[in-house]
């Protein structure tokens, strides 16, 4: 230990003497090492969360699983009273009502909050200490009181973490229900479902004090599916040995009650499903793109060994001179892992920062950055142990080489300069040649993926000088019709519609048949409630027929052109009948361009839209108001809310936002994963084209006797520049077979493993291998060039 102080002095002085060296290869591995930083960063967020709840492994969420369908239903309250009065696996059972949203006021507006209504026993289930104050008593929860909990997060940044909040009545809700705080929940919880933040709650039986328009039967039918179960196993069993048990019970219940569970079973779901879902949502190609980031990795450390391997052959004369004046090998590879170590530690800074940049900006999506923080990956000591380790471990592994170089040094041949003549020939080359290889798969995933990103982007209306506004009118059902009359009413406002959801959101289906004629064909169909001039405000021709109008009532339905072509491929569709599930009659009366409502990439989907005289059928006062100005998407935007605000100063907007941002968050992820492997692909190039790079000039630096040589006996510069180019290009023509090689064998296993993947285009592939070949020749110019200009009375005499 008392050595290691001169030693890393030595090695410090060593780095600061070559900056040319030291920073190009910080700036190589942090970058390439950015990549994973940020994966690990955002699947540390999403599976390793920590809860303030008791024994998270226990809790698990009931669903029903209906026979001979995919996706999985809530339960009906007596369902849940049924499951908690037989015998079950379960130690505890809590039904919660999660969709209910409501409204709380903060100074002179009224914030949109999350309220799930929770059951009985919710806070001895989760096994939850409020930070303030206490939670729901038996009696609380039995009567309904107007009782409320808050999120620790919005005590903090609504009520400013006012202790004084405890006992105070909040009017909540368009009716302004008065609700008492009771407590505050636990600092970070927000729910259990990552991704769905909760902001309070409240006794299940307070819900139609704040929702008096339920549905009949609400809480006594056994068709009404709105409540999701929260259960706590038995201790000592296992989730598997619940399902197990849940078969037996949903035979029994089926038996009971065949009108209701005939056919379907009960599934004790996963408490990391939520989680793995979240996944899915940020990260649907993941095994691509660990894949591309591994990748990543592995070019930085060939990169980084290039240079470790040219700084060491450069320096051989001097460390051989050293072992020769009495320095001990052990110490001189005890210098180079110093230079290693502290290689890392300045690369870890550039790894971290780049990485959770990386995270962050891939996790947000557009406009919702206040929403969506608490999702946002930090810097914790598991990242940071993460991120360190990885730049040892990288710096490690490129330093390998040189130092064994060292260790097998001859030290006679070294002095006299010849210690380095055909290292290169020995290896070096085919790590070129894979470096190669590996980027022109990673130029070709991102080529695939930007096509990919170009079809699901194409939506087939404008989305310029656009907007919309969403809004829940509570029971003022007329709130809609007159922020559209004033709307209609501003010069800047050429077109204004409703509906009930907005465009790339749709996703309401009915059952629809084809009436007379001789074909019966019935289809269950995506559909949507819009109201006069929607069509037009969105910007999508009409092909046939006309728009809904004011008085139309429930008959009239507008068809895209897909479907119009399926139910009537002999011509007009206008006039022509439809029926619904229920017996209804509707008549065409338009058809609509293809253009896409659905988050679906292919917008080429059968698509019906009913009138929005449907609205005051449904027990909901939410609604969409899409409108086009004269001026930018953000104008109308600004429009829109001002239109609201006058007509109801304390209602707070949903949401308002131009539908171009609208139309980039929906695509948002495509995106970032385009852009990620835009980057891994530039990256990787760029990485090539240094090894590359690398290899040849160490060639030449090597090789510096022999060209010499060979000028003297009469070769050219050029001959000399050729020989050069002719290496380089050998390695790049390897590079490049040995890729496409690699391409075609990982798309036969990806195309047997998921079906659906495109092929890989020819184009993809030409136009990766040409960016490789002109900047990979563009890299060979240089050490050719240096290889030209050798003197050879000043390299013989350096010899």
């Amino acid at each position: 230990m008392l050595n290691l102080v001169p030693i890393l002095r030595q090695a410090l002085r060593a780095l600061f003497r070559s900056p040319g060296f030291t920073v190009p290869i910080v700036l190589v591995l942090g970058l390439g090492l950015g990549a994973n930083v940020a994966l690990h960063a955002i699947l540390q967020t999403i599976l390793l969360r920590p809860l303030p709840v008791a024994d998270r492994e226990s809790l698990a969420t009931l669903r029903l699983e209906k026979k001979g369908e995919r996706g999985l239903e809530n339960l009906s309250l007596p369902q849940a009273e049924d499951l908690a009065a037989s015998v079950s696996p379960f130690a505890g059972m809590v039904p919660v009502v999660m969709d209910s949203d409501s409204t709380l006021p903060v100074g002179d507006r009224k914030l949109p909050v999350r309220v799930p209504m929770v059951g009985a026993g919710w806070q001895a289930l989760l096994g939850l200490r409020m930070s303030q104050g206490r939670g729901f008593t038996p009696d609380e929860e039995a009567s309904g009181a107007s009782v409320v909990v808050l999120s620790h997060r919005l005590w903090k940044t609504a009520f400013h973490a006012d202790p004084g909040i405890l006992g105070r009545a909040l009017p909540m809700g368009d009716r302004n229900q008065p609700v008492t705080v009771v407590g505050v929940g636990p600092a970070g919880f927000e729910g259990l479902e990552l991704g769905r933040r909760e902001d309070c709650w409240m006794p299940l039986k307070s819900l139609p004090k704040l929702a008096p328009n339920l549905p009949p039967g609400f809480f006594t039918s056994r068709d009404m599916p709105a409540f999701q179960v929260l259960v706590r196993l038995k201790p000592g069993l296992s989730l598997a040995q619940a399902r197990t048990a849940l078969e037996s019970v949903s035979a029994l219940q089926a038996k009971l009650h065949p009108e209701s569970n005939s056919g379907r079973r009960y599934v004790a779901v996963d408490p990391s499903k939520a989680e793995r879902d979240l996944l899915d949502l940020v990260l649907p190609q993941r095994s691509l793109l660990l894949l591309a980031a591994g990748m990543a990795l592995f070019l930085a450390v060939v990169a980084a060994s290039g240079l470790f391997a040219a700084r060491a052959a450069r320096r051989e004369r001097e460390l051989a001179t050293r072992c020769a004046l009495g320095a001990s090998l052990g110490n001189l590879l005890r210098v180079q892992l110093l230079e290693a170590l502290l290689l890392a530690m300045l690369a870890a800074p550039v790894a971290l920062g780049s990485g959770l940049a990386l995270a962050r900006r891939f996790m947000l999506k557009p406009g919702e950055a206040a929403s969506q923080a608490f999702l946002l990956p930090a810097l914790d000591a598991r990242l940071l142990a993460f991120g360190v380790g990885l730049s040892l471990a990288a710096l490690m592994a490129a330093a390998l080489i040189p130092l064994l170089r060292v260790r097998r040094m001859d030290l006679t041949r070294a002095i006299a300069g010849q210690g380095g003549r055909g290292h290169t020939r020995q290896g070096g080359g085919w790590f070129v040649a894979a470096q190669v290889a590996l980027s022109l798969l990673l130029l070709v995933a991102s080529s695939m993926a930007l096509g990919a990103f170009r079809r699901a982007a194409k939506t087939g209306y404008p989305t310029a000088h656009r907007a919309m506004l969403s809004a829940d009118a509570g029971e003022d059902r007329a709130l809609s019709q007159r922020v559209l009359a004033r709307l209609r009413a501003m010069p800047q406002i050429t077109v204004a519609a409703r509906g009930i959801v907005a465009p790339l959101d749709a996703s309401g289906r009915a059952t629809f048949s084809l009436s007379g004629g001789d074909r019966a064909e019935t289809l269950f169909l995506p559909a949507c409630l819009v109201g006069p001039d929607w069509f037009q405000a969105l910007g999508v021709p009409l092909a046939q027929g006309r728009g809904f109008r004011d008085g139309d009532g429930h008959g009239p339905v507008i068809l895209n052109e897909t479907l119009a072509r399926r139910f009537f491929p002999e011509g007009d569709a206008v006039g022509r009948k439809l029926t619904s599930g229920s017996d209804q009659s509707y008549d065409v009366i338009g058809v609509a361009a293809d253009h896409r409502m659905r988050p679906d990439p292919d917008f080429h989907l059968p698509m019906i839209w009913l009138s929005d005289a449907y609205l005051a059928d449904i027990p909901t006062g939410q609604f969409w108001i899409l409108a086009a100005g004269s001026g930018s998407g953000r104008q109308v935007a600004a429009r829109l809310r001002e239109a609201l605000r006058q007509e109801a100063p304390n209602l707070e907007p949903g949401k308002v936002i131009t539908l171009e941002d609208h139309v980039a968050a929906t695509l948002h992820h495509e995106h970032q994963n385009v852009r990620l492997l835009g980057s891994l692909g530039l990256g990787s190039l760029m990485l090539a084209c240094f090894g590359l790079w690398a290899a040849l000039n160490l060639q030449v630096a090597l090789r510096g006797r022999e060209l010499a040589i060979r000028m003297a006996l009469g070769a050219t510069a050029r001959q000399l520049a050729q020989r050069v180019l002719g290496l380089g290009t050998r390695l790049l023509v390897l590079g490049l077979a040995a890729g496409g090689v690699l391409i075609a064998l990982l798309a036969r296993v990806a195309s047997a493993r998921w079906s659906g993947l495109p092929a890989v285009s020819p184009l993809d592939l030409l136009a990766a291998m040409g960016a490789l070949t002109a900047t990979g020749l563009l890299a060979c110019l240089l050490p050719a060039l240096r290889a030209a200009r050798v003197n050879p009375a000043e390299a013989l005499r350096s010899e």
